[in-house]
This record gives structure tokens, C-alpha cells and sequence, in this order.
């Protein structure tokens, strides 16, 4: 039997830049509070932020650091079991199962402060359950 766990804390996010018709890039402005999670929205309060208007800079880096996607918790099990035939041949069943707990990993949420769906996951990053079973012969 053999079991594999993936445990990981969500990346920090990134957050969307405008692009302005001269080329400037711009990063949203942190103007109105604390940036982070709310009861209305669990990943970035859109609140927090405003656009920045002609010739301002932005106050905010580009990454932030307490704004996080989901983490990620995958578990892989397999299964083998050993059949004896005769004294130099065998048969191995095995049965494998990826994701075996079926847990959900979400995606990351948006990004762009100026979108509607700012701070919400709309998207999932891994496969559901998958398993295979199998049978090798040894000689």
C-alpha cells in the first residue's frame, strides 16, 4: 500500500494592472482600508481599493502578501496485492486512485479590482477522483 499527500498554503495574489493609452502601467490604488478578507467576500474586500486617476501612482506592491489563493490538500493511494502461480511466475493486481478523497482544489480568484467578479473563484484547478486497476505478470 502506498499513500502520498500534498499539503500546500494558496500563492500569494497577484493583483490585475491597467494599462493606460500612453503605455504607463498602473496597479490599483489601497485607498480605502484594509485589503483583505471580509465576510461578503472570503478571498479580497473590492472595497478596499479604488481607480487611480491621471497621474497618480499606485501604493500597493504588486503581489500582497496577506491576500492568498486556496491551498491545495490531494491524496494518492494505491493498492497492490501479489497472486504466487508457479515458483518464477506472478501475478500482481493493482488498483490506484488519484485524488482518492475527491476534495475539491479551487482556482485562484479574479484579480482585476475593476471587474465586477473581483476576489471570487469561478474555476477549479484539479481533476476529480480517477482510478485504474491493473494487472502485471512476472516471469
Amino acid at each position: 500500500m502506498n499513500l502520498i499527500n500534498t499539503f500546500m498554503t494558496g500563492t500569494p495574489l497577484a493583483l490585475g494592472r491597467t494599462a493606460t493609452i500612453t503605455g504607463d502601467v498602473h496597479f490599483p490604488d489601497n485607498g480605502r482600508g484594509r485589503h483583505g478578507l471580509t465576510g461578503e467576500n472570503p478571498w479580497a474586500n473590492p472595497q478596499a481599493f479604488r481607480a487611480l486617476v491621471t497621474g497618480e501612482v499606485s501604493n500597493i506592491p504588486r503581489t500582497m502578501p496577506d491576500l492568498r489563493g486556496p491551498g491545495t490538500a490531494n491524496s494518492d493511494l494505491s493498492v497492490f496485492k501479489e497472486f504466487r502461480i508457479v515458483e518464477r511466475l506472478t501475478l500482481q493486481l493493482r488498483a490506484e486512485l488519484f485524488n482518492a478523497f475527491n476534495r475539491t482544489e479551487l482556482g485562484l480568484p479574479n484579480t482585476q479590482p475593476q471587474s465586477s467578479t473581483f476576489g471570487l473563484i469561478t474555476n477549479t484547478r484539479q481533476r476529480p477522483r480517477e482510478m485504474q486497476l491493473g494487472l502485471r505478470l512476472q516471469f
